[in-house]
């Protein structure tokens, strides 16, 4: 039920998600970031445990490869620095 929607949100929605725990969040979130990187989309992950989420993916795609072409970003909680990434990757 919840990838359906996710498949429906267009580029420039947003989406508020509340989660019961740390499975639900994953559940729904890495499907998510699934999609942009299969998409094509740069991909930047703001204040979550980067290996729990790397480690998520690899049971999908290769994540690897995403990683190596800085499709994928990881930003710490409190650095929303989405300027200066942005200068940098293009």
């Amino acid at each position: 039920m919840m990838m359906e929607l996710i498949h429906k949100v267009k580029y420039g929605d947003h989406l508020c998600l509340i989660y019961d725990d740390e499975k639900d969040k994953l559940h729904t979130t890495i499907p998510f970031i699934i999609d942009g990187l299969r998409n094509n989309e740069l991909v930047v992950v703001l204040g979550e445990d980067k290996n729990r989420i790397i480690d998520s993916m690899k049971e999908t795609i290769d994540v690897d490869e995403y990683l190596q072409k800085n499709q994928i970003v990881f930003l710490p909680k409190g650095r929303v620095a989405l300027a200066k990434l942005y200068e940098e990757k293009f």
